[in-house]
């Protein structure tokens, strides 16, 4: 005859049986669900910065993937001190790496760090990078040991010397966008007064906005390229 199952009460009573560690079942099951969903939430967040959505309009990562000292890769420095990995998933370097463990985008160690790269060419900027020199104030904040051209004149026939990816991971508060994610407050911001959009974390004009966004979540809206690229959750 087949085995009937335990009751519920005996089925309760061994789920909360301590285990060696001193804990619960329970609780230990739990916390490795918190913590799959921990790193599921970093993959998503790595992936959007990786995504077309994302590098068509951020050339602060065309300009570390495509510099030295490896073309193509960015440095995973860059990713952990991004506003979102940082602040609020509080994501470790092990943390990342797990998280990316079945992603598609590509890991490898050299020049002393971890470095990432995906697997398609990079898309075309949408919004091109500023000329050396009128660079926005959150640029020189990432890069504190190079003056401005106008400041101190300029390297090599005019361009801004540039620190190494990973070099400067903190910028001062307030100053805007953080190492080239596109999640942090005032990021390409032109105006205080620009809606900020919860999807890429960018100010962007009204116009870019649709009305819904504007009036039903006016407190987090969402811009018309997000929301067609689907990345209302992942940049908000």
């Amino acid at each position: 005859a087949a085995r009937r199952p335990p009751p519920v009460a005996a089925r309760t009573a061994q789920a909360q049986k301590p285990s060696e560690h001193g804990g619960f079942v329970y609780q230990q099951v739990r916390a490795r669900g918190v913590h799959a969903q921990h790193l599921r939430a970093v993959r998503r967040q790595v992936e959007y910065y990786f995504s077309d959505c994302n590098l068509r309009q951020d050339w602060f990562f065309h300009e570390k993937i495509h510099g030295e000292p490896e073309p193509g890769w960015l440095d995973i420095g860059w990713i952990l001190s991004c506003p979102r990995i940082r602040n609020v998933h509080r994501a470790t370097l092990d943390d990342v790496l797990e998280a990316l463990k079945p992603s598609t985008l590509l890991v490898k160690q050299a020049a002393g760090s971890h470095w990432l790269r995906r697997g398609r060419p990079l898309p075309p900027l949408v919004e091109p990078r500023p000329a050396p020199g009128d660079e926005p104030d959150w640029y020189w904040s990432l890069h504190p040991t190079t003056a401005r051209a106008e400041d101190s004149g300029a390297v090599d026939g005019g361009a801004p010397a540039l620190a190494a990816p990973g070099d400067v991971l903190d910028s001062p508060a307030g100053t805007g966008r953080e190492l080239g994610s596109p999640d942090a407050t005032g990021a390409h911001a032109s105006s205080a007064d620009e809606p900020l959009c919860a999807g890429c974390g960018r100010r962007r004009s009204r116009d870019l906005f649709s009305k819904a966004q504007l009036t039903k979540h006016r407190k987090s809206p969402t811009c018309k390229a997000c929301v067609a690229a689907g990345g209302a959750d992942v940049g908000s």
